[in-house]
């Protein structure tokens, strides 16, 4: 007869065997799957700074080229895409935009980004991120502008004879961005110092 305190037998072992197994088997989709949804989270804030990197800048080159020659649209545009303190602004000082805008004679301007940088990017979020609310991300961006005003007397307009004088300005912006439904939208634009 066998006695109680005898070593396991093998029936024993061979029960043990498939819940360790079952056991790593767990562990290592516990592991792919955090690796997985970490990798996921950095990928999503990667393109979300992206999409508020583009709407940054467009709204740094509104800002930059306003002229009497497209106010309205480029106020209308800024209201599109901005949303808390910088829509508030844009359409509260509307009208006063476009009497200086028509006082100052500005003509025309074009703006170009010749830097830009992001300041604080979009957290990581998801699953297992770190973040919740909606992204957003602050953003550095300098823009240099050429400007027409109309009725100066350095630079004559060969078409139709009116002068013109043309500047250059250069501006430093940090804007932040947010996600407001699903829609990149600017909160805040500020000149840089």
């Amino acid at each position: 007869m066998a006695s109680s305190d005898a070593p396991p037998t093998r029936p024993a072992l061979r029960r043990a065997l498939p819940v360790a197994l079952v056991v790593v088997i767990v562990a290592a989709a516990g592991v792919v799957a955090w690796a997985g949804s970490a990798a996921w989270a950095r990928s999503t804030a990667e393109r979300e700074t992206s999409q508020l990197a583009d709407v940054a800048t467009e709204v740094a080159l509104l800002l930059s080229s306003l002229s009497s020659a497209d106010a309205a649209a480029s106020l209308d545009r800024l209201e599109e895409l901005s949303t808390g303190s910088l829509f508030e602004e844009v359409t509260a000082r509307r009208v006063e935009v476009l009497e200086v805008l028509d006082d100052d004679n500005t003509v025309s301007a074009h703006a170009e980004v010749i830097a830009s940088g992001v300041e604080l990017p979009a957290a990581v979020h998801g699953v297992f991120g770190d973040s919740s609310g909606p992204a957003t991300a602050r953003l550095l961006i300098a823009t240099r502008a050429e400007v027409s005003r109309s009725g100066g007397d350095s630079r004559v307009d060969a078409d139709d004879g009116d002068h013109a004088v043309t500047s250059e300005r250069t501006w430093r912006w940090r804007i932040e961005a947010v996600f407001v439904d699903g829609r990149a939208l600017v909160s805040s634009a500020e000149v840089a110092v």
